[in-house]
Order: C-alpha cells, then sequence, then structure tokens
C-alpha cells in the first residue's frame, strides 16, 4: 500500500513540475520576442508592452497619445513602481484590430500568472482593449489594461499619486 502511494504521489509531484515548467517557458517565450514594426495599432500595443517589460520608460512613453491631461514623463515612471510586478508577471496575445478612421481598438488576451501553493501556479486568463489614436501619422495610445496604465492618465480631475514609497 505504501509502495502504491509513493508511486501515486510522485506521478504527482511530476505532473506538477512539468505545468509549472510549461507555464514558465510561454510566459519566458512571450518576453524572449524583440520589437516589431510599430506603423500598426498592433504593433505600437507589442512594443509597448515590451518596452514596459524591458524597462525602456523613455520607448514605452513615446508611444502615449498627445492629448490634454497626458501625463508627464516623471508621472509615467510611477507607473514602474505600482505596476512592476503586474507588468511583468502578465503576457499578452494580440487579437483582432479594428480601424475607424482615426481611432483603432486592438483586442488583447491577458495571461496572468497568479502565485498558487506548493508546486502548483494558476494562470487567469481574460479580454481586454487597447484604444488607440492616429496622431502626426502614427498610432498613439490613449488607453490600456490596468497591468500597463494608470487610469487617472488622461482625465481632467485626477488624484495625485504619491511617491512610491522605497
Amino acid at each position: 500500500m505504501i509502495r502504491r502511494d509513493r508511486f501515486l504521489l510522485s506521478i504527482l509531484i511530476g505532473i506538477a513540475i512539468l505545468a509549472s515548467t510549461a507555464i514558465v517557458v510561454v510566459l519566458v517565450r512571450s518576453r524572449q520576442q524583440g520589437y516589431v514594426d510599430d506603423s500598426t495599432p498592433a504593433g505600437v500595443v507589442h512594443n509597448y508592452i515590451l518596452a514596459l517589460q524591458l524597462d525602456d520608460v523613455q520607448r514605452a512613453y513615446s508611444y502615449l497619445a498627445d492629448m490634454d491631461h497626458k501625463p508627464s514623463l516623471s508621472e509615467f515612471r510611477r507607473l514602474d513602481a505600482y505596476s512592476h510586478d503586474l507588468s511583468r508577471s502578465a503576457s499578452v496575445r494580440l487579437g483582432e484590430t479594428y480601424i475607424d478612421d482615426d481611432e483603432a481598438m486592438v483586442e488583447l488576451v491577458v495571461l496572468q500568472l497568479q502565485p498558487g501553493t506548493f508546486l502548483f501556479n494558476e494562470i487567469s486568463e481574460w479580454d481586454e482593449v487597447a484604444l488607440l489614436v492616429h496622431q502626426d501619422g502614427n498610432w498613439r495610445l490613449k488607453q490600456m489594461p490596468y497591468q500597463f496604465w494608470i487610469h487617472e492618465w488622461y482625465r481632467e480631475e485626477r488624484v495625485p499619486i504619491p511617491p512610491y514609497p522605497r
């Protein structure tokens, strides 16, 4: 009886290790991609997320739309402090792009690694959208999912974001 229990336990541990390894491989592979052509809305979304994950703050900031109440570069830098773990533990699959004159919407599937118990981690998956506007011949972001954006940006009456405690 003890021998069978050990065998079952070893099988379960093996499955857990394989599942955890698969999750890590999927998330790492998605981050090994490089920058792509940013002349399309999907290219801008891809490059913005990649820039955040690579701590290329200046490049990520360059993809923001020039609209009223745009955050300053120093306000934008606070995104890294507040969503560091969220943006780095998330992976995004780009879906369809819909363009209507000077506005675009890119469908996204966000995959977020959730810490589990023992050897098991979970991946949460949900649908989101990125909204873009065409300005001066370039596509620029005006809204992204919360892992990659502070929703106080571009609002007329913003609540000031305090400095992140270090």
